[in-house]
């Protein structure tokens, strides 16, 4: 594409920035982006201004992010408007002006987190049906709007910057998949589109060099939808980095994502990212198979090009609060105190495994486990042997107890299954034992042996047909009776 007069300002004062600033080139991040395990947490900051709070599995009260960051979340994805309104007791699309983004952005980054910022160009909500040029741009002429994306999105990355803060990736659009500033980057003017797209590209890489761009666009089933784009988009020149996909199709479209991750990170030799999904929340099992699946698919994309998974807006409840939004992954416990469904736990999945048990080791505490009913009579503790010092699950208490462990595994090609557990136990409960309940089949269960040193135990023989099971410990116990349990397998025979 021919290039304005605008983008020779463009670059002028680009290299007048990073004189000022002392430097000559633009920064460059100092470590690979790893698979990125995610949540857009747009809603959170208002969700704490109103006095929700969260608790862990054990009812433990702690912030939302480090619960996300105790179940394997990596990534934190930020939305940002340019002038939103913002309204005291009503969510609308968040605390996401520049201020309030970078906010939550800082603390992400203080916490480890990788950083997604997703730009909306907009004063609201971006998506395939809204496109709307932000109030303080309108009436701008094509190259009037080249500008106010690049300085905008300059301006932007250099605050973040300022902070330390370079993000691993950032995002050019929110599902544009019929373009973006209308009528002006509307897809009927494709040249024009690719030409904002690739100001806010440049803006980027002018303050940090490897960060990479995503373009984003909505409903990852219409593969016919997403070449039609990109072939465009490429004919007119657009650039970016990595392809982008919203995915809230649920399970039954699992073999048609799959499909089309991979055919489109071959067509356009890039990588692909699923940057939005979501579940209902009050269907446990599958929101966790949904999430499980869609890590599994990306993370198979040939070649590495499987860049991650994001969960929008898991923080929030299905209540007044959000205008009863039903695809969070967070129910009230009572009040304002909300607790992670177990979807979040999928994040703590190793991916490529054979062993499906979510932190089998307890190397997480006892995240990824579901305990029933919630006691302190198990708990996760650390233990020294001759093998060296690892992690285990616990039974104790000083008083009688009757408490399960467990969790459901899901996403498992159908067949034969063996689950295993290596145990000590002291023994004198009324009865302990490690049970598998295919959903479709019928619950089997092993009598835990008084056992001083650490022993395996084992059920074989467990018959999946419909991709779940839900399997665990139970332990009725006289006070002082204790159990450890460590090295968890449920592996396909």
């Amino acid at each position: 594409m021919k290039k304005s007069s605008s983008h020779q300002v463009h670059c002028i004062l680009a290299l007048a920035a990073f004189l000022v600033a002392g430097c000559l080139s633009p920064r460059a991040n100092s470590a690979t982006p790893v698979f990125a395990k995610g949540a857009d947490v747009g809603w959170l900051t208002q969700l704490e201004g109103l006095g929700y709070t969260y608790v862990d599995e054990t009812n433990t009260k702690i912030s939302a992010l480090q619960i996300l960051k105790n179940h394997g979340v990596n990534t934190i994805r930020i939305r940002t408007f340019v002038n939103p309104t913002i309204t005291t007791g009503s969510l609308g699309v968040g605390d996401n002006n520049q201020a309030g983004s970078i906010a939550l952005a800082q603390l992400a980054n203080s916490m480890g987190f990788q950083i997604i910022i997703d730009f909306h160009y907009s004063d609201t909500w971006a998506d395939p049906g809204h496109q709307t040029i932000p109030s303080a741009w309108a009436g701008q002429t094509y190259a009037q709007l080249e500008t106010s994306v690049y300085n905008y999105t300059y301006d932007f990355m250099k605050a973040l910057a300022a902070d330390g803060i370079y993000p691993q990736w950032v995002q050019v659009g929110n599902e544009i998949n019929s373009g973006l500033l209308w009528p002006t980057g509307e897809y009927t003017n494709f040249a024009q589109m690719a030409g904002l797209i690739n100001n806010g590209y440049n803006a980027v890489k002018a303050v940090s060099s490897s960060t990479q761009v995503i373009i984003h666009l909505a409903n990852l089933s219409n593969l016919s939808d997403f070449e039609w784009f990109f072939d465009n988009l490429k004919a007119d020149g657009g650039k970016f980095d990595v392809i982008g996909a919203s995915y809230y199709d649920g399970p039954g479209t699992l073999s048609t994502i799959t499909t089309n991750l991979t055919t489109l990170a071959a067509r356009y030799s890039k990588p692909i990212m699923i940057c939005e999904m979501g579940h209902a929340s009050s269907d446990w099992d599958g929101s966790n198979d949904d999430v499980k699946s869609a890590l599994q698919a990306v993370y198979a994309v040939p070649n590495g090009r499987g860049m991650g998974v994001i969960y929008w807006e898991p923080e929030a409840p299905d209540n007044s609060a959000t205008s009863n939004y039903s695809m969070g992954a967070a129910t009230v416990v009572t009040g304002d105190e909300l607790k992670f469904t177990s979807a979040i736990d999928q994040f703590l999945f190793t991916l490529g495994a054979s062993n499906q048990v979510i932190n089998p080791n307890f190397a997480s505490g006892l995240n990824g486990w579901q305990i029933t009913p919630t006691t302190t009579a198990a708990y996760s503790a650390t233990y020294t042997q001759s093998g060296g010092t690892g992690k285990e699950l616990s039974f104790y208490s000083a008083s009688a107890y009757n408490t399960s462990v467990w969790q459901t595994a899901t996403a498992l090609p159908n067949g034969t299954y063996t689950l295993t557990a290596v145990i000590e136990n002291g023994g004198g409960q009324t009865s302990a034992t490690m049970f598998a309940y295919p959903t479709n089949g019928s619950e089997t269960s092993v009598n835990l042996p008084t056992a001083s040193s650490w022993t395996t135990v084992t059920i074989s023989g467990i018959s999946v047909t419909d991709g779940q099971v839900y399997f665990g410990f139970n332990i009725n116990a006289k006070a002082g009776n204790w159990t450890d349990v460590e090295s968890v397998s449920l592996v396909k025979q």
